[in-house]
């Protein structure tokens, strides 16, 4: 979104639609919630361990891998 990539990221947000629905539909709340977690220590940016992931046939990015995004260091703004 930062680089004006809107249409990119609405494609991704639409391909990871389908695989929310999926998780919550039999699983919930708690069920997404695990699947987050998941996420957190299977999908790497740059090496992502899909191999490892029992979401691999659902997971419109298995397999790929992205370029880093680097920090902007500008002010942080709490919540």
């Amino acid at each position: 979104m930062r680089e004006g990539r809107h249409a990119d990221a609405l494609r991704l947000q639409q391909a990871l639609t389908p695989l929310g629905q999926l998780v919550t539909s039999g699983h919930g709340v708690p069920g997404l919630k695990a699947a987050m977690d998941l996420a957190a220590t299977l999908c790497r940016v740059a090496a992502p361990k899909c191999g490892d992931c029992p979401l691999r046939d659902h997971c419109p990015s298995a397999g790929r891998t992205f370029a880093k995004v680097a920090r902007t260091r500008g002010e942080r703004i709490p919540f």
